[in-house]
């Protein structure tokens, strides 16, 4: 790990520590400022911006700081971000999210029908085992 790495930790770490403090009634002014503070440092989306941000909205303060935020809101623009493609196979059975192209789905889903077929001609049936709970 190099010196680089180990600021990083120690900034998340920072921060992390003062989203804890915010949820304390008597530090709650003084830390969100720097939580606010902390917010124009990083791009919108960013962990230890999703951090302040969320730290600040739980604390009650973010009409002071113009940073009011749904956390639900939140979560979904992250997992649009992180995942934009949506694939669907087998009527809509099966769906999924990922970064990853059309493409490449589509040869992941065909390879895992064709390990499931060999499985069920090695195992000549497509049954489950008798007596152990399959989840569905």
């Amino acid at each position: 790990m190099n010196n680089a790495d180990i600021n990083y930790l120690y900034q998340d770490n920072a921060i992390l520590e003062l989203a804890r403090v915010a949820t304390k009634d008597l530090f709650k002014d003084q830390v969100c400022l720097y939580l606010a503070a902390v917010c124009g440092l990083f791009p919108r989306l960013h962990k230890n911006w999703l951090t302040a941000v969320i730290a600040i909205n739980n604390a009650g303060k973010c009409l002071e700081y113009d940073l009011c935020e749904d956390e639900e809101e939140l979560r979904q623009e992250v997992k649009n971000m992180l995942f934009p493609n949506t694939y669907n196979y087998n009527d809509s059975n099966l769906v999924f999210q990922a970064k990853f192209p059309g493409d490449v789905a589509d040869n992941l889903y065909y390879a895992t029908r064709q390990t499931q077929a060999q499985l069920f001609r090695l195992a000549q049936t497509d049954q489950p085992v008798p007596g152990i709970p399959t989840p569905g």
